[in-house]
């Protein structure tokens, strides 16, 4: 198994990754994401219009950072960097993922059902693992 194998299968099940974005001033922006982690990329649902849609288009490199952990003994997690790619929800592309964020999300999307909002994803395309944080993943299997 790989390094990015074995980070996958660590961390998949968080429910947020905090992602990274630059501004149009070049400036970062962070926001906590839901996320469904596949073979191929980190998708990231974000909103329509939103500042992180907003960035992605405009500027495709991003960086993730998934973590687990509240006491200093129990912090891991990953970092990673990629660029974006911006996709509506009905995308034929991104229908295994639509599947996948459904399964995950299934009982927070319950409680947010009266809210509707135009459902976008970013996938991050290539990512590439850039470090483990503090803990090493294989000991997470």
């Amino acid at each position: 198994m790989t390094v990015e194998e074995a980070a996958r299968r660590a961390f998949r099940d968080i429910p947020a990754a905090r992602v990274a974005t630059l501004d149009p001033r070049g400036a970062p922006h962070l926001a906590a994401l839901w996320f469904v982690w596949r073979e191929d990329a980190l998708y990231f649902s974000v909103r329509q219009g939103g500042a992180t849609w907003r960035n992605a288009e405009a500027d495709p490199r991003v960086a993730v950072v998934i973590d687990r952990g509240r006491d200093w003994s129990e912090l891991s997690g990953v970092r990673l960097e990629g660029f974006a790619h911006v996709f509506a929800a009905e995308h034929p592309d991104v229908r295994a993922v639509m599947s996948g964020w459904h399964e995950k999300y299934r009982s927070m999307l319950i409680r947010c059902a009266s809210r509707p909002v135009a459902r976008l994803f970013v996938r991050g395309a290539g990512p590439r693992l850039c470090e483990r944080i503090h803990e090493r993943i294989e000991s997470r299997l």
